[in-house]
């Protein structure tokens, strides 16, 4: 008998040993993440099964939740603190992928900083989208000190 991977004479069967076996066997397979399909949207290489890499995915459903209203948004049952959590948490994700610096505009501290709408979310209509609310041009980065003194309108940017 010949083997099957490099046909020298074998009394096996098949293969004349387990290295030939395995290099028969396990052509075609992919290993550790070799040949793994290419992003469409950044060229990058996707994460094993998933359409999009994972930095894409996410902007993927950032643009998604960006098309809602401030209507839809709005937890009704809430008073005013809790009501915009939503749109606040949509904010800083616009932020955290943005190329903005995570430092306070004001100070320039950068230990503890908050995602700030310029304009507040209370003096939008309801029918507003989340991509002009939540727009790079009204979100900036704040110390809480003068986060609360912009929320107290003893300051303006």
């Amino acid at each position: 008998m010949k083997c099957l991977e490099c046909n020298n004479e074998t009394s096996n069967p098949k293969f004349c040993s387990r290295s030939c076996s395995a290099t028969y066997n396990n052509r075609g397979v992919r290993r550790h993440g070799s040949n793994l399909p290419v992003c469409p949207d950044c060229g990058g290489k996707k994460v094993l099964e998933a359409v999009r890499c994972q930095l894409c995915h996410r902007k993927y459903l950032l643009n998604i939740q960006l098309k809602r209203t401030l209507g839809n948004c709005i937890n009704y049952k809430y008073d005013s603190s809790l009501k915009y959590v939503w749109v606040r948490k949509i904010a800083q994700r616009v932020l955290e992928l943005s190329s903005k610096e995570k430092k306070c505009k004001i100070c320039g501290f950068n230990m503890v900083v908050n995602v700030c709408h310029i304009k507040p979310i209370s003096e939008f209509s309801l029918d507003t989208k989340l991509l002009i609310i939540n727009s790079l041009d009204n979100l900036i980065y704040l110390c809480p000190n003068h986060h609360a003194m912009l929320d107290r309108k003893l300051l303006e940017l």
